[in-house]
């Protein structure tokens, strides 16, 4: 597990800025409150595909899409619900996590 990667996640968590959940964040991006997308490394490649399809529909917004190497039991640990896609809705956090994905 990448601790610096998980440390990340779990601040935003706590900052109230982490989306966790298929729907919630699919809302978080047909509202555009989304600037990062994360997915889990075991997602199921349906769940990853139906995302990626919503966020090519939403055409001119800009979100960032990447895949952690932590698993939906790692996320758990943040969340509290093992999980496998997850929405950062701040711009700040979302550049961090990227630098360390």
């Amino acid at each position: 597990m990448n601790d610096k990667l998980f440390s990340m996640i779990s601040l935003s968590k706590k900052a109230g800025k982490l989306l966790n959940g298929f729907d919630v964040v699919k809302e978080a991006v047909l509202s555009q409150q989304a600037h990062l997308v994360i997915f889990s490394a075991d997602v199921s490649e349906r769940t990853k595909k139906t995302m990626l399809r919503v966020i090519a529909d939403c055409g001119d917004i800009e979100i960032s899409v990447k895949e952690t190497p932590l698993v939906m039991r790692d996320y758990a640990v943040i969340c509290g619900k093992p999980t496998g896609v997850l929405a950062i809705t701040d711009s700040g956090f979302a550049t961090a996590i990227m630098k360390l994905i």
